[in-house]
């Protein structure tokens, strides 16, 4: 952290000495040539892949922030800095302590084998974990549970949806295990619905598990659990998800014949109990998500509403698994020096954010929804940013058809001649704020192969444009943005 700071208080110094007499692009307009610069200093050797934690990372905060500062934008971090820092704490479930005993019909006890016959995520807030537990099977898993009592118990719950229950991608699991949690229970494990792809799907789930995961801290250090108040969710195997109805008075594969028809299917007692330990390896660290702000102009009454309306405009500076936003970053920085350029009434104030670890479950938008700074005004809209620097041939609006967010960027897109698709399913740096109430959604390109062609800056450029013509859009009126009819998010408050 220290070493952070160092280096951003160096640069900082340094920026009211910079030169600044190269002239600005027309307003209004996104510079193609400094789109490529930006790409180009943000992929530098030194930059170390973006990669959330490493010196390189920092540095490609500060250079973020130093673009904000050169742009005109005002700090809209902590202590009037560009920066906004999260603590992180990482675990890593250690393999030899990982146990899930179940009883057999006979009454002995079966321990699965960690990795192949079953996989789980910690709640962070108990890296060590002892409990034993009885089963209820809770159907689908997206219930009130009003007639169960779950207290001290563990869900069980099948991976799948009725039609009618899904929406928005992301939502599904994070419902589930909620739901299980208000109704008091420990645990939720999720089991096959019986489909072609539930071995590749485990295999994933698996992989990921064994992984380190990583959870951003609230200020006291206690770090924020994506699980909510369960103790634990674990993922059985196709092949091993039987054994915990072998007591039931229904088969899993009874369950299963009654999902494959589209039929409700009622909760149970599964007439046995299960124990679950797990220790993991833990470590800890800092990033910083960078925020920028450009207030708005307008007059009279505009000026006087309190607390001022905010659009939002973010994207990944950190890498992912798929590699860096190199892209994204530049189109952010660039829309931010338009829009600074323009001498228009904005009625809403606009905040730019490059935002650390979204490798990990988008967590540097999961803190920034969680931590939005009162200052900053209400969230109005939060539109995400996902280019990867590889050729792509149109854009998917993800998330778009939840709002009035989707109409419109459909129609500033098909203006600038570029193909955009409608998707519902959200991803997760537009839906940290939609579950926060905030119409949300993500302009993400689509790739063409063969990927190893070169980029299209032309291309590139014009979806930069639409990305600016939407923040225009948004920033010009106090026109609010609702939910479709039939969004999941319709009905929330």
């Amino acid at each position: 952290m220290l070493r952070f700071w160092a280096l951003f208080f160096a640069i900082v110094t340094c920026l009211t000495a910079c030169s600044q007499d190269s002239p600005e692009p027309p307003g209004g307009a996104v510079d193609a040539d400094a789109l490529r610069a930006h790409v180009n200093a943000l992929q530098a050797e030194d930059m170390q892949g973006l990669q959330a934690g490493t010196q390189g990372y920092d540095k490609a905060a500060v250079y973020v922030a130093e673009q904000f500062s050169k742009a005109g934008l005002e700090p809209a971090g902590v202590d009037g800095s560009y920066f906004q820092p999260i603590g992180f704490r990482h675990l890593r479930i250690l393999p030899e302590t990982a146990q899930l005993l179940v009883q057999t019909k006979d009454d002995s006890v079966l321990r699965l084998q960690y990795g192949q016959s079953y996989a789980y995520f910690l709640n962070p807030q108990h890296p060590m974990l002892d409990i034993t537990a009885e089963l209820v099977f809770a159907g689908y898993g997206l219930t009130r549970y009003d007639d169960l009592d779950m207290q001290g118990k563990i869900a069980v719950v099948l991976s799948g949806a009725l039609d009618g229950q899904t929406g928005a991608g992301l939502s599904l699991i994070d419902n589930k295990a909620a739901d299980a949690a208000r109704a008091g229970a420990i645990g939720l494990i999720v089991v096959p619905m019986g489909d072609e792809g539930d071995v590749a799907a485990f295999t994933a789930q698996s992989a990921r598990a064994q992984q380190e995961q990583s959870f951003w801290t609230h200020e006291d250090g206690k770090p924020f659990s994506p699980i909510g108040a369960l103790q634990i969710m674990a993922h059985m195997a196709p092949d091993k998800a039987y054994l915990l109805f072998e007591k039931a008075s229904q088969s899993y594969a009874k369950v299963l014949e009654q999902a494959a028809q589209g039929k409700t299917i009622s909760p149970f007692d599964m007439g046995m109990s299960v124990t679950i330990r797990a220790s993991a390896a833990e470590r800890v660290s800092v990033s910083s998500n960078v925020l920028g702000r450009l207030p708005r102009q307008a007059t009279g009454d505009v000026a006087a509403t309190k607390p001022a309306q905010t659009v939002l405009l973010l994207t990944q500076l950190a890498a992912n698994q798929e590699g860096d936003n190199a892209l994204g970053v530049a189109a952010l920085l660039e829309v931010a020096k338009a829009m600074a350029a323009v001498d228009e009434p904005w009625q809403r104030d606009i905040v730019f954010a490059a935002l650390t670890a979204q490798g990990n479950k988008a967590l540097g938008a999961q803190f920034l929804a969680d931590q939005w700074p009162e200052t900053q005004g209400t969230v109005a809209a939060a539109l995400a940013l996902d280019v990867p620097l590889a050729p792509f041939s149109g854009l998917v609006a993800a998330g778009g058809p939840h709002s009035t967010l989707g109409s419109l960027s459909t129609q500033i897109a098909n203006r600038s001649g570029i193909e955009i698709k409608p998707d519902w399913d959200m991803r997760p740096e537009a839906y940290a704020f939609a579950q926060r109430g905030v119409p949300s959604m993500s302009l993400a390109a689509i790739p063409e192969a063969p990927s190893d062609m070169p980029v299209d800056w032309d291309k590139a450029t014009s979806l930069a444009q639409v990305q600016l013509d939407m923040m225009r859009t948004l920033a010009s009126t106090q026109q609010s943005l609702v939910w479709s009819e039939g969004s999941v998010f319709s009905s929330r408050p």
